[in-house]
């Protein structure tokens, strides 16, 4: 479900070439033109979730432009809307005879079945999410209008999405065999909200954002996890509704939110306490930088977990780092 490309073992001189192979084989087709090449670097990382489609590009050392060209052997692609999300860099797209800029945390939809050419200076990091017409059940008059409109990833529900596949991409590589039809149901649901909203039809997007509550809940916690202060009272009241009705709808997807919660936590005290450029934090800086106020609370909380205690799990990391560059020497 999960695969990645890279060029970090294609000698540099081979690399723009490899690159533009790359774009080549994607499902639809892009022809890369550069105008600079400098130490180019790139990685992608490809997602199925059923009809969905989710990707990141990570683009280097590259100044040119990515053309999507539509021929008379296009005719059975299949018209799907694309969510561009920028991480980073400057990308300028004409679409369908309009242009228009992002920048980084900003978005907009383009449509497969129309010409696309997107230019970048030196850098581009990018995920997309691409979900056939058909999937979103929406007429093509909406979908069409919702194109080519930039907006940024403050928007609520676009920060859902973006968190969601996030989380997604995350445990597809962990936990390949998790049933992701259900999250597939989940992002075409956001994506269809998210249309209706860029449209301006706030009405008829309640219905998909009803039907995607609790995905947006649990993005939610996950987007706010390490903030100390999180809790029922919070959650409930930035989605609007009740406390009462927040545990029903956490029971019915088998969450338990103090767990959830505290789950995500540890995880991100883990990979700082591995990490060497968090070396220098001590163990108590580590816990309130993942959400603990106490650092022995913390540290009984983190041994139970991961069945070591926290200067015991960085000890363990440092050693494998240190094995890690021994071997590569």
């Amino acid at each position: 479900m999960l695969s990645r490309f890279s060029l970090d073992a294609v000698p540099a001189p081979l690399r723009p070439q490899a690159l533009r192979d790359a774009f080549a084989q994607n499902p639809m087709p892009v022809q890369v033109r550069f105008r600079r090449t400098t130490d180019v670097r790139a990685a992608f990382a490809t997602a199925a979730l059923g009809r969905v489609r989710v990707e990141r590009f990570n683009v280097q050392g590259v100044t040119g432009t990515a053309l999507r060209e539509l021929t008379t052997d296009d005719t059975a692609v299949e018209p799907a809307v694309t969510l561009h999300w920028l991480h980073r860099g400057a990308l300028t797209i004409h679409h369908d005879d309009q242009a228009f800029s992002l920048t980084p945390r900003s978005m907009s939809f383009t449509s497969a079945d129309l010409p696309l050419r997107m230019t970048q200076d030196h850098e581009c990091v990018m995920t997309t999410i691409t979900v056939p017409y058909q999937e979103l059940r929406l007429p093509v008059s909406v979908i069409r209008a919702a194109l080519n409109r930039p907006f940024d990833d403050s928007e609520p529900v676009a920060a859902t999405v973006v968190a969601l596949v996030d989380r997604l991409t995350t445990d597809l590589a962990d936990a390949p065999d998790q049933p992701w039809e259900v999250m597939e149901q989940a992002v075409i649901g956001l994506m269809r909200a998210l249309v209706l909203l860029t449209t301006g039809n706030e009405r008829a997007a309640s219905g998909p954002l009803a039907e995607s509550l609790g995905e947006r809940i649990v993005a939610y916690i996950d987007r706010h996890a390490l903030d100390g202060s999180l809790d029922a009272a919070h959650i409930a009241a930035a989605h609007s509704i009740s406390v009462r009705y927040l545990y029903l709808i956490l029971r019915r997807r088998e969450v338990s939110l103090g767990e959830h919660i505290r789950s995500r936590r540890l995880d991100h005290a883990a990979k700082l306490l591995s990490d060497p450029a968090a070396a220098h934090l001590s163990i108590a800086e580590i816990a309130y930088r993942s959400g603990f106020a106490d650092q022995a609370h913390f540290s009984r909380t983190f041994g139970r977990r991961f069945d070591v205690p926290p200067r015991e799990w960085r000890l363990r990391a440092t050693a494998r780092t240190r094995a890690g560059v021994e071997n590569d020497a």
